[in-house]
């Protein structure tokens, strides 16, 4: 079983280690010569301390969960945490942790191993949150590990779908880790209502406001965005990783591993776009290997299609873009967020030359960041509606302005798949309704279909937790007692079991608006209260 872990890390403890620690040129100057960059022996050291703790865990205790950090202490040992701004004490502990752990790793790198006491020490000092995501293994090692068959048999077998004979997968046998780091820089940290920077910039009085314009120059002082001012109407720009999507990616749930695969489809589209361009450069270029880097997301309104671009988006930004060496570049990536709405016009030929002008903006934009080694997801919401299929449009003797609409979108869309720091998600509610050539572009179609059973009782446990942890429940027992509770367990799933199939975003709000005047309530209120919502929402769905 592989795990995939997503490590945010403290800003200002590692800004301690890079102004300070790193800058001495005894020991770090022998480490940088033996094995690469300082910063990158910080990162294997700090890797090795994750996984000592994660070691520890059981299967079934470390799968998709956000862990504690008193959890991944050893013997239950408390560590010492260090607020955003540190004092000289928590320097000098700092600085002499390092001074050993670099001076061990120095000598003997190949048999360095991290011992329980440091791990004590480092994880509080440099570890803000750890999220673990549990994936199968891929399929090509399982098969290529199995020399019991020869190859030729092993294919037989999946083409012929035989089921294959005495083959059993141990998950504790094979466990292994993909450790991403990351960290929020102060700046974003101090972000918390806005989302994006559109937000920020209509706020911006360029007579007046000098202090708005110094603040968001300081936000994207890592890229230049050369927007029109048209083209940032059009749009909404976020840098990720921002705490605006935190957790946003843990708090998803779908059925037959969506995320994952879609997770997967875009780093290999990515990836592949890169060699191929590498080729290219050498004069080797092969149309058949390009990607078109384009995803398409469908299903019914409400399932979740938008927060999951976004959620993907984060992850990406994270997991392909943790680099400690450079702590200049905050930012991996540029989301741009598209409203198809407002393309079209009501003036003949103006809706494609906005698509145009949209597009030629964002293709500037990914030059530029390609410079900086930024790449930049384009999320095209409602894709339908400048992607119609051009056979209905003429069939219905409508005007060919939608016709000249899906040509540019077209145009634009085969010039930018020759960057490989380019990536486009697209989201439908009406997959029947778009052209066939824009689906002949997507490299993945993945369908978001109504939340199933398993997933709604994940949902209701997470809104529940939320809602304690913000007080607006109260219960005589801890949310970990609730979680365990094999009473509290059958009563979500009875619940989760009716709500079959319905969208869950408004059921906790519908339920404290309508069953409750007075704030916090106990947790056993709020479930009759959540029944009764559930009952009703059926009884208008029927209705209707």
């Amino acid at each position: 079983m592989h795990f995939i872990i997503d490590v945010e890390l403290r800003y200002c403890t590692i800004k301690i280690v890079q102004d300070n620690i790193l800058k001495e040129q005894d020991t770090a100057k022998n480490v940088q010569a033996k094995e690469g960059s300082k910063m990158q022996v910080f990162s294997d050291i700090l890797k090795m301390a994750i996984e000592r703790s994660l070691n520890k865990f059981k299967e079934e205790t470390a799968e998709n969960c956000a862990i504690k950090l008193n959890d991944l202490l050893a013997d239950g040992q408390q560590g010492m945490e260090v607020k955003a701004l540190s004092t000289e004490p928590q320097r000098r502990i700092i600085e002499s942790l390092f001074k050993v752990l670099f001076h061990q790793y120095s000598n003997s790198p190949k048999e360095f191993n991290i011992e329980d006491g440091h791990v004590n020490l480092l994880l509080p000092l440099f570890v803000q949150k750890i999220t673990v995501e549990c994936v199968s293994e891929d399929l090509v090692q399982q098969i290529a590990s199995d020399d019991k068959k020869p190859l030729h048999d092993e294919i037989l077998d999946i083409l012929t779908k035989k089921e294959p004979n005495n083959k059993t997968y141990n998950k504790n046998q094979n466990r292994t880790y993909g450790i991403h780091l990351f960290y929020y820089s102060p700046l974003e940290m101090e972000k918390r209502s806005a989302f994006g920077l559109s937000e920020d910039f209509d706020k911006i009085d360029l007579d007046d406001d000098e202090d708005t314009l110094r603040s968001i120059d300081q936000e994207i002082s890592a890229i230049n965005i050369p927007f029109s001012n048209t083209t940032f109407g059009k749009t909404r720009i976020s840098f990720l990783p921002s705490v605006n999507f935190d957790s946003l990616w843990e708090s998803l749930y779908f059925k037959d591993d969506i995320k994952q695969r879609m997770f997967n489809y875009s780093t290999i589209s990515l990836k592949v776009a890169k060699l191929s361009n590498q080729e290219a450069q050498h004069g080797y270029e092969d149309e058949q290997l390009m990607t078109n880097k384009l995803l398409l997301i469908h299903g019914p309104p409400g399932t979740g299609k938008t927060t999951l671009c976004r959620a993907l988006c984060q992850k990406l930004a994270i997991r392909n873009g943790s680099d400690l060496d450079n702590m200049d570049l905050v930012y991996k990536c540029i989301l741009v967020e598209i409203s198809s709405s407002s393309i079209f016009s009501r003036w003949f030929g103006e809706s494609a030359k906005n698509i145009t002008t949209l597009f030629d903006d964002i293709e500037k934009l990914v030059r530029e960041a390609e410079k900086k080694d930024i790449f930049v997801c384009v999320l095209i919401d409602e894709v339908e509606a400048i992607a119609s299929s051009r056979t209905d449009i003429l069939s219905k003797s409508e005007s060919t302005d939608g016709v000249r609409v899906v040509n540019a979108l077209l145009t634009h869309l085969d010039k930018l798949k020759y960057y490989n720091n380019f990536l486009l998600l697209a989201t439908s509610n009406l997959l029947d309704n778009i052209d066939s050539a824009f689906l002949d572009r997507a490299d993945g179609i993945f369908h978001i279909g109504n939340p199933v059973e398993e997933a709604i009782t994940k949902i209701l446990w997470t809104s529940i937790g939320e809602l304690i942890s913000a007080g607006i429940i109260i219960g005589y027992k801890s949310y970990r007692y609730i979680l365990n509770s094999e009473i509290y367990k059958d009563i979500i799933c009875t619940i989760a079991k009716n709500a079959n199939g319905r969208t869950l975003r408004k059921i906790p709000l519908l339920c404290l608006s309508e069953h409750f005047r007075d704030l916090p309530i106990h947790l056993d209120a709020f479930l009759v209260g959540l029944a009764h919502t559930v009952v009703a929402l059926d009884k208008n769905e029927s209705d209707k």
